[in-house]
């Protein structure tokens, strides 16, 4: 379900406060790298090196949506900051081109990190009475590794 809203952006670059905007949808997919390419978006953010405690037990079976994985990864060290900016990016960039804005967040797995950012965004997104419709692309799919991840 994607809805629309009407949006004024007062921080946007050379818009002048009070300009209404055109009707616009807001969608953000998470996804795992090791799944396959990042979809197509406006704005990608990469949560790989944002801590995941899949070191403990039962973490790993855990996903996005649980309350102490998201406790976690938002104590990362610039994790709240990756989601200010996206959800600052994301209202800029509909005030300013006036269109459909995507915002993609990606982890190693699509299982945690990812979850957990898109999720965030798009609840401080709400917060500013836009609309937004939060998908997750491989949060059901099994946790594929690289050799680099390690675990991640």
């Amino acid at each position: 379900m994607t809805a629309t809203t009407m949006h004024v952006c007062p921080w946007a670059a050379g818009v002048p406060a009070g300009t209404p905007t055109t009707p616009i949808q807001i969608t953000i997919t998470s996804f795992g790298y090791n799944h396959g390419p990042a979809p197509t978006a406006d704005i990608t953010v990469d949560a790989r090196r944002l801590h995941i405690p899949t070191d403990r037990p039962g973490m790993s079976r855990r996903t996005g949506r649980s309350a102490k994985i998201r406790r976690t990864i938002l104590v990362t060290p610039g994790a709240r900051e990756l989601v200010h900016h996206a959800a600052a990016g994301a209202l800029d960039l509909m005030v300013i081109t006036g269109r459909r804005v995507t915002i993609a967040a990606g982890c190693a797995t699509g299982r945690h990190a990812s979850v957990v950012l898109a999720r965030e965004i798009g609840r401080l997104i709400r917060a500013d009475d836009i609309t937004v419709r939060v998908e997750h692309r491989d949060i059901d799919k099994p946790a594929l590794l690289s050799s680099r991840e390690g675990g991640a």
